[in-house]
């Protein structure tokens, strides 16, 4: 029998795993469609809605793809919330308004908490209807502009929003905070954003070459996109999670204290700024904004008029969010080296000039790029460092150095790393070389380490007890050999074997 303490410690002991699987604890998964026979013919002009959820969510490597039910009346609708549990009411409507008003005001008599959001087929109704007059009951409206990437974006707002406070405060997942009261310009943003991020963080997980369940894991720690349309809404998001702000994405007019001001957005980066805050901005207008003359220097800008805005959002989230390639450059701006890689950034680091390192460090632009690869606690230690704070540049750099290399193995030590050729290998303790089940031996290895892991990290005992590095072949392989040479018929026709 364990000994009571061992247990305790394995019942007390949360693992990143153990973090991971605790977010995204509120998801979409019924949806309540309610759409006119017309409006639903409109949503079926690409194949069915649910078929373009479900190669939205395919494409993105998603899980959990909703249920949709569709009915096309009120009367149908309510009697469907009365008998069955949904987690997300999307009204469709092109022409008629006072039909979502009405309808909106029955179901909350049904259901009080449930989200209900507008979805219009005409981008000219939505200018009609803006945010201040839109029935109270509705908790956004977005515009159908043939994407299906629009149902994903919507889905993953509603989830946002209800995970933003537990996943932040458990997991230190980051907030990209959006300000945009046009409800054609943020329905177009809002899916650029899912999908860049999530093809983006897809793609650095590939590179790390994690297996299915950590893919899964590792995509929901992604950055949570928070829209909000008005000054006193975007302070209060920045105020309680200033800790876990990734960037801020901001229109340059927008209402302030109950009226439209036309430099919302400059007032509330110039606020941020003076604040200390020094994530990237990016402010967007229709209007020409000189960020020199308004002393918003590094704040990058948009032309809302752009033919090449969507372009030009996805870059700045791929290189000002760090999803990219980490390019070294010189004070002057010139490139120096690029890495790909956390090896191939930890090789760079090792011989990139003073300048170089200063220049980066000064714009926290390691600890952004670290942080969209999952080295949260070294990204968080590097923000909130300054330059002064190192006796000079090469304790800054050994700091880094010293900092990533602990981090690798802190994080391989306990867990089974498949074998690639890459960089990095050295710093894990357990590798396994094919498919199949570890079996018996290398499972009771690999509790070993896991168990010594722990107790090192409880009570620090000087007591040294180590397992040795290991290399695990799989179950597959064993079965594979067994089968090639025919060992499998003389194993079993010896009735000695056991």
């Amino acid at each position: 029998m364990y000994n009571k303490s061992i247990t305790n410690l394995f019942d007390g002991y949360k693992t990143e795993h153990d973090i991971f699987h605790d977010l995204m604890k509120y998801r979409v998964r019924k949806i309540l469609l309610v759409a006119s026979l017309y409006d639903a013919f409109i949503l079926q002009g690409e194949g069915s809605l649910y078929e373009q959820i479900y190669g939205e969510y395919d494409q993105l490597n998603l899980s959990s793809v909703p249920v949709i039910s569709s009915v096309d009346n009120e009367e149908k609708a309510i009697e469907k919330l009365k008998n069955e549990h949904f987690d997300l009411v999307l009204l469709m409507e092109g022409i008629h308004l006072e039909n979502p008003e009405r309808l909106s005001r029955q179901i909350r008599g049904v259901n009080k908490t449930i989200p209900i959001l507008l979805l219009l087929n005409n981008s000219r109704v939505a200018t009609f209807l803006s945010l201040e007059n839109r029935p109270k009951d509705i908790d956004r409206i977005f515009v159908w502009n043939g994407d299906a990437k629009i149902f994903l974006a919507m889905i993953k707002y509603i989830e946002d929003k209800h995970n933003l406070e537990r996943d932040t405060r458990n997991g230190e997942v980051r907030v990209i905070l959006l300000i945009e009261d046009s409800i054609p310009y943020y329905s177009r943003y809002i899916p650029i954003f899912y999908t860049e991020i999530m093809q983006q963080t897809q793609y650095l997980m590939n590179k790390e070459k994690m297996d299915g369940i950590n893919k899964l894991l590792r995509m929901r720690v992604r950055p949570k996109v928070i829209l909000v349309s008005n000054y006193e809404d975007a302070e209060d998001i920045y105020h309680r999670y200033r800790e876990s702000m990734l960037c801020v994405i901001s229109d340059v007019e927008y209402m302030k204290n109950g009226k439209s001001d036309d430099r919302a957005g400059i007032r509330f980066i110039k606020h941020l700024k003076k604040d200390g805050c020094d994530v990237p901005f990016l402010l967007q207008s229709s209007a020409s904004v000189d960020l020199a003359a308004e002393d918003l220097h590094g704040v990058s800008f948009i032309d809302k008029n752009s033919s090449e805005l969507a372009g030009k959002l996805k870059k700045f989230i791929k290189t000002k969010l760090g999803f990219g390639e980490f390019v070294f450059r010189d004070r002057d701006g010139r490139e120096v080296a690029r890495a790909n890689t956390l090896e191939k950034f930890t090789s760079y680091l090792t011989r990139m000039p003073h300048e170089t390192l200063l220049h980066h460090s000064a714009g926290n632009d390691f600890s952004t790029w670290l942080m969209a690869r999952g080295e949260i606690h070294f990204a968080k230690q590097m923000r909130q460092m300054q330059i002064s704070d190192f006796e000079s540049v090469e304790s800054l750099r050994d700091f880094m150095l010293n900092t990533l290399t602990q981090g690798k193995s802190k994080n391989r030590r306990d867990e089974t790393v498949w074998f690639d050729k890459s960089p990095g290998q050295e710093h894990a303790h357990l590798l396994r070389l094919s498919t199949g089940s570890l079996g018996g031996k290398g499972r009771g290895i690999a509790f070993s380490h896991s168990l010594i892991e722990r107790l090192r990290k409880s009570d620090g005992t000087r007591i040294k007890v180590t397992v040795p590095d290991t290399a695990i072949i799989g179950t597959d392989e064993f079965e594979m050999f067994m089968a090639a040479n025919s060992i499998s018929d003389i194993v079993e026709r010896d009735e000695g074997y056991q």
